[in-house]
Order: C-alpha cells, then structure tokens, then sequence
C-alpha cells in the first residue's frame, strides 16, 4: 500500500469537507485507518567464511556464558565450561558478532570472539610434571616427555611443543635460518605476552610460532609451534587461548 498517497489523498479529502461544511451543515467524522504492530524479531545473517553449522568448543579458562539474545546486555541463560561442545545453528554479525548455539539442555547466543571458542572439537591435556592444562584438535596426538609435551597433527610436519623453564630467559626466541615476521600481544589465562612468527626462504608457507609466559618467579612455559599456513597459526592461538597453569592470574 502507497501510504504516503493515502496520507496526501486523506488531507485532500479533509480539506473538501471542511469547505462543505460551511455551505451545508455538520461534517462526517474522518475514518479510521487499522494499524498493525509488528513484533521485533532478531535476523540471522550468514556471511561468507563464518561457521554457521557444526561443533564449536569452548576455549576460555573461565568458562562462557550463553545469553537470551545476541547482546552483552541480554539475560544469561547458562553458563558453560572450558572443553563443552555447542552446536551452532547461526550467526549474525550485529554488535560484534554472535553465534547462535544449542547446548545440552539450553539454545541460545554467545559472542563470537576467537579468543574464547573455536570451531571443531578438541581433546584434553593435563601434565602436573610439566605444570599446564591445555586444548588440542581432537585428530593431533600428544606425547608427553620429562622436559617437554609434543603435539602433533595427523598427516603434514605441524607439530606445537610446550616446555617448561625457571625462567623465559631460558627458553630462548627464534630460531636460526627464521626472521621475524610478525608480533601480536596476546593474553595467556590472564597473563599478557606475544604471539611471534618467524618466517624462512628454505621453507615457503611455513611458520615458527612462539609464546612465552611468564607463569611465576620460578615459572615460565614456551609454546613452540612449527606449523603450516593460516589454519597452523590459528591452532597456535587455540594452544594459547586454552592452556591454563598455575598462577593467581590464570582463574581456570
């Protein structure tokens, strides 16, 4: 319907019977014209290259909370742990970006912050000798050492190792025949670091990825990975944004 003609023909016809209304008494009421209300609805979006299906796990240390809709303003449902698998069934990209998610016994929305979940399913590490927790793609394998834990993917030379050390000093940075090519601050379980990626001519599309953390005065864990493409990064950044320790910083 033209509302905006209705609107223009309605004054018209106010007009016309305003001037009738001198020469040949009382005016009839004008009518009425329905109005309807729309409720408010929120509208999944789908954008190229967001996961809108499939298994998202949770990374965060301290767990994750799924609210009632896509706002941090909205009312909190749940609360869900690091490791708890959530099935996607959308996404929409308003105020930041937000997943719509179906857990065990609730559906609702959590932010889509990478920081905090990743697409996938992921296998639980745990090591007391070595002092650290961590999350790791369920097809990689661990192998757990007296100095060292080694991760390793399925097939190709991506491998992420994760040592301990008195001091971050002893774990050393780079590595030689690499440059760096990149440095992005990070945050480890409530200690503040940086994610380094070195790059070599003898080994095109590979990355050295390297973190330290500083967990103590007597504590430092170094997270090595050597680690192919943007997808390798990525699980650089997993390996980070799940590994917990022990520290009045890490809450997990």
């Amino acid at each position: 319907m033209n509302w905006r003609a209705l609107a223009v023909g309605a004054g018209l016809a106010g007009a016309l019977t305003a001037a009738a209304a001198g020469c040949s008494g009382p005016s009839k009421p004008a009518p009425t014209i329905p109005t309807t209300t729309v409720p408010a609805t929120t509208t999944t979006v789908t954008v190229a290259g967001v996961q809108t299906s499939g298994i998202r796990t949770v990374l965060s240390p301290i767990g994750l909370n799924i609210r009632q809709a896509p706002s941090k303003e909205a009312k909190i449902l749940a609360g869900v742990a690091q490791g708890s698998e959530l099935t996607v069934t959308g996404h929409t990209a308003s105020a930041g970006g937000w997943y719509q998610v179906k857990g065990r016994t609730v559906t609702g929305w959590i932010t889509a912050d990478p920081s905090l979940t990743a697409e996938g399913k992921f296998s639980s590490f745990s090591s007391s000798p070595l002092g650290f927790s961590v999350l790791y793609p369920d097809t990689w394998t661990a192998k757990e050492g007296a100095l060292a834990a080694v991760f390793k993917a399925p097939s190709g030379p991506d491998t992420v190792t994760v040592t301990p050390a008195k001091a971050v000093a002893l774990l050393g940075h780079g590595r030689a025949g690499y440059v760096l090519a990149d440095r992005e601050q990070i945050v480890a379980c409530g200690v503040t670091t940086t994610l380094d990626s070195y790059t070599a001519d003898a080994a095109p599309g590979v990355y050295l990825a390297q973190v330290r953390i500083k967990v103590s005065a007597g504590h430092a864990l170094g997270i090595d990975g050597l680690v192919t493409g943007l997808a390798g990064l990525a699980v650089m950044r997993d390996f980070t944004n799940s590994i917990t320790f022990a520290s009045p910083l890490c809450q997990g």
